[in-house]
């Protein structure tokens, strides 16, 4: 039988979510066949329909649809700043604006009103210790967001040049408004009593984060060169 004859025909289906929080799905059923001199795919039919109701109401809950403009944005930032209730706040926003305001929105405004104010803390910190003619150094990720502070005076310095045969590395919680964990470096002195060899505010425990921290302190103390380097391991 010659191939024109025979209709080579195939149904193929797939599906996506739309929109994408509502879990919904839109499905689309196409049909493929052959041409009739055999060298080319024909799309014979398509199917496009929604599974699910469209409304106004699913379209207007999309983040995009929800986000605010910039001047709203601020004026929220400013409300946070004079904790305004978070009801109240979502409520004035969606008055103003006519856009569907929901109450995790207003959680994403105040954590990043936070965030700001927690790098302004941090700047004013280093600020004042340089101040004091102590070692100050601060340490970044990737994008740039703080991950450490570190602070040696000189007295912290002669005290590890004196008894740096054996370190101590531990941290303490919930002492700055910062929320960021304070390491403390320590020596043990001749009568046998804990000194502090250096302090530092860290942003993240990660593993890459710590051994910054011990990378740092080893630069700004040359008689930690005498400690053996499987001692500085870090296990997380």
């Amino acid at each position: 039988m010659d191939r024109k004859q025979v209709p080579v025909i195939h149904t193929y289906q797939y599906s996506f979510l739309f929109p994408a929080h509502s879990g919904k799905v839109v499905q689309h059923i196409f049909s493929v066949g052959v041409s009739e001199d055999g060298k080319f795919l024909v799309v014979k039919s398509i199917e496009d329909h929604h599974n699910h109701v469209i409304s106004k109401g699913l379209f207007e809950m999309l983040p995009r649809e929800r986000r605010l403009p910039e001047e709203e944005l601020k004026e929220a930032e400013k409300l946070v700043s004079l904790q305004v209730n978070n009801k109240l706040m979502r409520d004035h926003l969606q008055d103003k604006t006519g856009k569907k305001v929901i109450l995790k929105d207003i959680s994403n405004i105040i954590s990043k009103v936070n965030a700001s104010k927690k790098s302004d803390n941090i700047e004013s910190l280093v600020s004042k210790l340089k101040k004091t003619g102590s070692v100050v150094e601060v340490f970044h990720d990737l994008n740039n967001q703080v991950q450490g502070v570190f602070y040696q005076d000189e007295e912290m310095q002669k005290i590890f040049s004196a008894y740096c045969d054996i370190v101590f590395v531990d941290a303490t919680y919930k002492l700055n408004d910062l929320r960021m964990p304070l390491y403390v470096i320590m020596i043990e002195d001749s009568l046998g009593q804990s000194e502090v060899a250096a302090i530092c505010l860290l942003n993240s425990e990660e593993k890459p984060v710590l051994q910054h921290l011990i990378k740092c302190f080893q630069k700004h103390n040359p008689d930690s060169s005498g400690i053996k380097s499987n001692q500085w391991q870090i296990k997380i």
